[in-house]
């Protein structure tokens, strides 16, 4: 059994301080137990770590390798969305089409971060947290660790923008590899597209007081008028087309991104 994350996981699970050690007791107790997780349909497994503390999303072909694919903080099933899963659904039936050596081959070196089985180490305990009476050093982090811990943290559900880009990014990565053709890599582009959300008036508060606009200014910003800014936050209207791709966008990157 082959255990593997992409890189968008492993720098996640660094900043979680999630070890490789962890990452692989975890899939090798799932492959061999049925245990640690749960499965949300074919080849897609949801995974506890760090005490329960976070969720993961794995990719599998039994017997053969699993990859962890998506992190994201705690929370129940019913928050990984039918688009997200259609699409780790998708990506798992993908995988199982590829030998058993080629993962390897085709796309091991480009979308994962190394296989797991070859970069686990034993577990070490310090001198210092051996010793009764004595505490550990505190591992410090830097600002950019910090930031993703926090991304990381605030992910209370499967985001299904991030989770889409992330599957994406695996099937683009598979697609230059040789792994798909093109027709799978076409089908990819039109499934990983976000679904605009349909946003209520607490939303649009929300994001609006995110930025800290006036109602008139973020009107400004969507090429409407102040009057229909109120009746969004009222509730009396609700945004739709090109207005609620607008207000996704602003809640993701701000208005910076419009300027």
């Amino acid at each position: 059994m082959r255990v593997f994350k992409t890189r968008r996981f492993a720098n996640d699970a660094r900043a979680a301080e999630i070890s490789n050690d962890e990452l692989y007791r975890v899939a090798m107790r799932w492959a061999s137990e049925g245990v640690c997780g749960n499965a949300l349909d074919a080849g897609v497994v949801k995974a506890r770590l760090r005490n329960g503390d976070f969720r993961a999303l794995l990719v599998e072909k039994e017997e053969v390798w699993i990859i962890f694919a998506y992190l994201f903080d705690k929370q129940d099933e019913k928050n990984v969305g039918p688009k997200a899963l259609k699409g780790f659904k998708k990506l798992a039936k993908d995988l199982k089409g590829l030998p058993k050596k080629g993962i390897g081959d085709h796309i091991a070196g480009r979308c994962l971060s190394g296989d797991l089985r070859k970069m686990t180490k034993p577990v070490v305990v310090s001198k210092a947290a051996a010793k009764p009476g004595r505490k550990a050093a505190i591992k410090t982090t830097d600002a950019s660790s910090r930031t993703r811990i926090a991304r990381v943290r605030n992910r209370s559900c499967v985001d299904e923008s991030e989770a889409l880009t992330a599957i994406h990014e695996i099937a683009k990565d598979m697609h230059v590899a040789g792994g798909i053709n093109k027709r799978t890599m076409r089908e990819y582009d039109e499934l990983c597209v976000p679904t605009v959300p349909k946003y209520t008036k607490t939303a649009i508060i929300k994001i609006r007081k995110s930025v800290h606009v006036s109602q008139g200014v973020l009107a400004a910003y969507l090429n409407t008028s102040a009057s229909t800014v109120q009746k969004w936050e009222a509730g009396t209207k609700r945004p739709s087309g090109a207005a609620a791709k607008l207000l996704q966008v602003i809640e993701k990157h701000g208005l910076a991104v419009l300027a």
